[in-house]
């Protein structure tokens, strides 16, 4: 029996080789400095409690579960990198001069909807400056705790009832984006134009079983642009619009099979156990007459 497989994406590319002569001139040798080594940046865990030098306080909008990346800075470079986490709203951090990296810090919204901020670090950012005894903010995270403290709020609504959370991307601050997470599907966002990095619930089926259902939007222009407006509702996505396919690719007798769930509108759809447990979907490759000529089961990742 036969079976027809296309090969997708084959590319031949021809190189044309031309001669060219050339002119030597003949000069002094120069002498080359040895190579410096680039020494790699250690990364360090901060533990307060075993710590012995002089600290100073970094102030967080609350308490809960945070953690912050910091770079050592000095003489104007870039030294290694210093990792803080803390459930506290005052995290405290070895004296000295830092660039902020990333900073991860969950405080509460509106109407059930919790906040993760996560505020990213850029080149033009002036270090941050601990001093012993002293306390300061962060900038960044400053500015997104105003976004999620807005008085003016709409909501989105995601199409299945249960546990969700969606990453925002605001249009008026870049150096960082919210994650809105809620025990329903509606979350309480405030006003503004957001790009949606994707959005996910955990739904619970007929036996009582919970699945998580990722949602990324796809990359037509304006398919992952939304504006929250104050007193409105935006609803997202629709699992009835979605249809399940298979690509193939072979690399000599090798076949490669991806399963894929996407929308009409490029969406793509990522379903599976909450738990992480039960078994992944199974296939079947059938000949042209309808013969069963493989079958196996998909591996997650």
């Amino acid at each position: 029996m036969n079976i027809n497989i296309k090969t997708i994406g084959l590319c031949v590319a021809v190189l044309a080789v031309c001669g060219i002569s050339m002119a030597a001139e003949v000069t002094s040798p120069v002498m080359s400095k040895p190579a410096t080594a680039v020494t790699a940046p250690k990364f360090e865990q901060f533990d307060p409690a075993t710590y012995k030098g002089d600290t100073g306080i970094i102030t967080l909008p609350c308490a809960g579960r945070s953690m912050l990346l910091l770079r050592k800075f000095k003489g104007g470079e870039l030294g290694d990198y210093l990792q803080v986490s803390s459930t506290k709203k005052l995290v405290v951090v070895p004296v000295g001069s830092y660039k902020a990296q990333f900073c991860f810090v969950t405080v509460p919204g509106k109407g059930g909807t919790t906040f993760f901020i996560n505020a990213n670090g850029s080149k033009t950012d002036k270090p941050i400056q601990i001093k012993a005894g002293k306390s300061i903010t962060l900038p960044t995270v400053q500015k997104l705790l105003a976004s999620t403290k807005s008085a003016k709020t709409g909501a989105i609504v995601l199409p299945y009832d249960g546990e969700s959370k969606i990453t925002l991307i605001s249009a008026d601050n870049k150096n960082g984006y919210l994650q809105a997470a809620s025990k329903s599907k509606t979350l309480t966002i405030p006003v503004g134009k957001y790009m949606v990095g994707n959005y996910s619930s955990v739904v619970t089926d007929k036996s009582g079983d919970k699945w998580s259902v990722t949602v990324t939007p796809g990359s037509d222009k304006g398919a992952n642009n939304i504006e929250v407006k104050q007193g409105a509702s935006i609803k997202l996505g629709s699992l009835e619009s979605v249809t399940a396919s298979i690509t193939a690719n072979q690399n000599g007798d090798k076949v490669t099979m991806n399963l894929q769930m996407s929308a009409a509108d490029g969406a793509k759809y990522t379903i599976q156990r909450a738990d992480g447990k039960g078994d992944p979907p199974s296939f079947e490759v059938l000949s042209e007459s309808g013969d069963v000529v493989l079958s196996g089961k998909f591996a997650y990742g």
